[in-house]
């Protein structure tokens, strides 16, 4: 496999992230928009030609002379049919395979590669100028040719019939730096005296236990696992400063390996103003075969390629592991890290319990699907893989509902959801769980005629004039509803939900007493359906198939 490592490593970054291909698709959208939008997109074709010609002029002075006599006509262009033109001869320009593997080799280092392990080897910035085979050589060099001498001598030791094929081997690769002083130490030793020296002077890799350490690791070898040496002395092995972690070069190469088999998408994290959008790599390990590992990180990657959420990812990893063993589900393990090119790292890693494989299994889980918040959606599935009480999650889609009608039926598939996991977290049996389930619709009803009585005494006159008064007061007690949710105080809640029904005329339901209590439903489930209630309208479940279509 090393032989042809380096041509398949580029060879796959090469097709999975080529310019030339997103310069032709997004040419190609652009001139559709111009069809309904013929000014603004003609604008915008010249503007992105123009962000490429910088690029290029760096590197080929001569087809970017060439590439700007025609953007200079781009901007001018009498007709869409002309304007297809001038983008034909722009894309001849930009497609040729010189200037592409410049363009996408660069790009790929800088986003996708360089912020896991800084500018080592062909990651240098001066190498932003090298031709695609000297990025080739340079790999090869730096990562193949020490973990294939490290192989091989590591197969020599363990077959070696004499001490001499070791000597001959070290005296013919002297110039490694891996091998340093190893000779020097085993000339005069006997076969069973240079097996023993192995044993007892040369540290394991911290990573394959069956090779010796010939480096040690450096952040620059895996930025997200990069340490201080002065910080952090427990982490060295025997508390040695000299050689830290101790590591071969097969790992170091496995480590360079993982962006080609990490999938990248753009994830929001934080909410409100703090909300950012970074840049994460996710895998998915699972204790099973490395094939089934495969297969599972192949769905997950061509899910998010197409644009899938992680609770899509979630479902679809599942789904392909569905004919495998039930520990293979059980043993799920979703990793995802972000890292900026410096020292700062956040991992998230989601290892999916017992109960959550069984949930996420069943058919109820499907009623996520038709959740349209996707963040809140995708990290109600985050809190559940990671064993805690979702109700913060829940708390924020209701918020949304009181702000915006379209998300209030989520609102209560979102309260259900939450309640169902919970339950079956605690093992709860079935004919309590259908217990519980009608117990939850029964408050959601009693918002909903709480809303009608609400409304009903509002408006008398002028129906349109008062169903706006309605409706912000019904907003108002929502948010009132919600606060004392989320500050855990049901006092403040009953005494709200009192006086409402009182000042109506309308009967309290004896559910609301749970609130109190320890058994039955909790408190965040009866306030979270009973506010759903208050806001939506008379929701009927539909069969799962039918929430899932």
């Amino acid at each position: 496999m090393l032989d042809t490592l380096a041509e398949r490593y580029f060879h796959y970054l090469f097709s999975t992230y080529n310019i030339a291909e997103r310069d032709a698709k997004r040419m190609q959208n652009l001139l559709s928009w111009a069809e309904k939008n013929e000014r603004d997109a003609f604008k915008e074709i010249s503007r992105f030609a123009a962000e490429q010609l910088k690029k290029i002029d760096k590197y080929f002075p001569t087809q970017a002379v060439e590439l700007k006599r025609v953007i200079d006509v781009m901007k001018k262009p009498e007709s869409i049919e002309q304007m297809k033109v001038y983008v034909d001869k722009y894309l001849k320009i930009v497609t040729s395979e010189e200037i592409n593997q410049k363009l996408t080799i660069n790009y790929v280092k800088s986003l996708y590669i360089s912020p896991f392990y800084g500018q080592t080897s062909f990651l240098q910035k001066t190498f932003s100028a090298m031709t695609y085979d000297t990025h080739l050589k340079r790999m090869i060099k730096d990562f193949i040719e020490p973990a294939r001498l490290e192989i091989t001598f590591a197969e020599l030791l363990q077959s070696a019939k004499s001490e001499e094929e070791i000597k001959d081997f070290l005296e013919k690769h002297k110039d490694y730096s891996g091998f340093k002083g190893w000779l020097k130490a085993i000339k005069k030793m006997k076969l069973s005296d240079t097996h023993q020296w192995f044993h007892e002077n040369l540290l394991p890799c911290s990573f394959i236990d069956s090779l010796y350490a010939t480096m040690n690791f450096e952040e620059m070898m895996f930025l997200p696992l990069g340490i201080s040496r002065t910080n952090a002395t427990n982490f060295f092995y025997d508390f040695n400063k000299i050689n830290p972690i101790p590591m071969s070069a097969v790992a170091r190469l496995i480590l360079f390996l993982f962006p080609i088999g990490a999938t990248f998408y753009n994830r929001q994290v934080g909410h409100g103003t703090a909300k950012e959008t970074r840049r994460y790599a996710g895998i998915v390990l699972n204790s099973t075969r490395f094939a089934d590992n495969y297969d599972a990180n192949e769905t997950y990657r061509n899910i998010r390629n197409e644009g899938g959420s992680f609770t899509d990812a979630v479902f679809g990893v599942l789904a392909d592991v569905k004919q495998k063993a039930e520990r293979s589900q059980r043993s799920l393990l979703f990793i995802e890290v972000h890292t900026d090119g410096s020292k700062k790292t956040v991992l998230d890693y989601y290892h999916m319990p017992a109960y959550a494989s069984k949930y996420f299994s069943s058919n109820q889980s499907n009623a996520l699907r038709v959740l349209f918040l996707k963040e809140e959606k995708d990290q109600f599935i985050r809190s559940i893989l990671n064993g805690r009480d979702p109700k913060q999650e829940m708390f924020r889609y209701v918020r949304e509902a009181i702000k915006n009608a379209t998300h209030r039926t989520g609102a209560l598939v979102m309260v259900q959801q939450r309640a169902k996991i919970m339950r079956v977290k605690k093992g709860v049996n079935e004919e309590m769980d259908e217990k519980q389930d009608k117990q939850i619709y029964v408050i959601y009803k009693q918002g909903i005629a709480l809303q009608k009585r609400l409304e009903g005494k509002t408006n008398t006159e002028t129906h349109d004039v008062y169903r706006a008064d309605a409706s912000k007061k019904i907003q108002g007690i929502a948010y009132r509803l919600l606060n004392s949710l989320k500050t855990g105080n049901p006092d403040s809640f009953l005494d709200t939900i009192m006086r409402l029904h009182v000042g109506v005329g309308l009967p309290v339901s004896s559910l609301f007493l749970d609130v109190l209590k320890k058994g039955g439903l909790d408190f965040e489930t009866i306030g979270g359906a009973f506010i759903a209630g208050l806001l939506g309208e008379e929701y009927k479940e539909k069969p799962i198939g039918e929430e899932a279509k």
